[in-house]
């Protein structure tokens, strides 16, 4: 193993990175977006407000996460969140 490579025993599903709006609005078509069991990263997730696009698919995820640089934001797609046991913020 080469200095500074760390090999990861995480036996999570990989994560994806998708377009979630794109994906969750069906611009995208695509089987990668559809997929149970699939975690999703919506980078620049804002207040959350994309993850009513997904719809019922959005339990079928491992697990859905938003990141933000906003923390006002956040805390709105926190709120929003409340009681989606797989979605992080």
């Amino acid at each position: 193993m080469r200095s500074g490579c760390r090999v990861s025993m995480d036996r999570r599903p990989p994560v994806t990175m998708i377009s979630a709006s794109a994906c969750c609005k069906g611009v995208n078509n695509s089987s990668a977006c559809s997929r149970p069991g699939q975690r999703i990263v919506e980078l620049g997730g804002g207040t959350g407000r994309n993850l009513e696009f997904f719809g019922p698919r959005l339990a079928s995820f491992a697990s859905v996460e938003l990141v933000d640089l906003c923390q006002p934001l956040l805390a709105i797609a926190k709120a929003r969140s409340a009681g989606m046991a797989n979605v992080v913020v």
